[in-house]
C-alpha cells in the first residue's frame, strides 16, 4: 500500500483541507499519514474563522515518525502539485474571472484579457511550482508516467467506482478525474 505524509490544516465545519484529502486518498488505497499545521472552526472561504496554530507541535511529531522508521512514497504536497495545472487547464473556462483575478493579484499580471490572464496565471503557478523543486506533471514524480489503465483505476478509486463527485469548484466523476490525469501524465 502506497503511503503519503498529508500536511495540512482540519477545519471543523467546510468540506476541504484534510477532511477532503483523508477520504480521498484512503479510497484510492493510500495509507494516509496526516501532520496538522493548524485546527479551523471552519474554511477560509467563510467571511470569519477562528484557528489554532500546531505548527509547533510539527517538528516533535516528525522526530517520532522518525524514530517509528516512517517512510513515504509521495508528499501530499507533490500529488497537489503534479495535477494542478492539469485541473486548472480543465476547469479554468468555467470561471474565467476568478481565475484572472487570481493571475492578477498574486502574480501582477497586466492583462485586460480574462482568458489569456486565467492562462498565464496557471503557468506561472507552475513556473513557481518548478522554482520550489515540485512536480508539476506524473513524469516528475517517484511514481513516472503511468499506463493508461492505472489512471482510470486512480479515478475510479477516487470516485469510489464513478459513484461519488469530488472537488469543490467543480464536482467532477470518474471521466473528468481520468481526462485530468492523462493531461498530466508525461514528463
Amino acid at each position: 500500500m502506497k503511503k503519503c505524509a498529508v500536511i495540512n490544516d482540519l477545519s471543523g465545519f467546510g468540506k476541504c483541507s484534510l477532511t477532503a484529502s483523508i477520504p480521498i486518498m484512503s479510497a484510492m488505497g493510500v495509507e494516509v499519514h496526516p501532520l496538522l499545521t493548524a485546527v479551523l472552526s471552519n474554511q477560509t472561504a467563510y467571511d470569519s474563522f477562528k484557528s489554532v496554530s500546531l505548527t509547533h507541535t510539527m517538528r516533535p511529531f516528525i522526530e517520532e515518525w522518525k524514530k517509528l522508521g516512517a517512510k513515504f512514497d509521495e508528499a501530499h504536497g507533490a500529488t497537489l502539485s503534479a495535477v494542478w495545472g492539469s485541473w486548472a487547464r480543465y476547469v479554468y473556462h468555467l470561471d474565467e474571472e476568478r481565475f484572472a483575478n487570481y493571475g492578477r493579484k498574486v502574480w501582477n499580471i497586466d492583462e485586460e484579457n480574462d482568458e489569456k490572464t486565467a492562462v498565464a496565471a496557471i503557468e506561472k503557478t507552475e513556473e513557481f511550482f518548478r522554482s520550489l523543486h515540485m512536480p508539476t506533471c506524473l513524469g516528475d514524480m517517484k511514481m513516472g508516467v503511468q499506463p493508461d489503465e492505472v489512471l482510470k483505476e486512480m479515478a475510479g478509486k477516487a470516485t469510489a467506482g464513478d459513484t461519488m463527485k469530488v472537488g469543490a469548484f467543480q464536482k467532477m466523476g470518474e471521466k473528468e478525474l481520468y481526462e485530468i490525469y492523462k493531461k498530466a501524465n508525461h514528463r
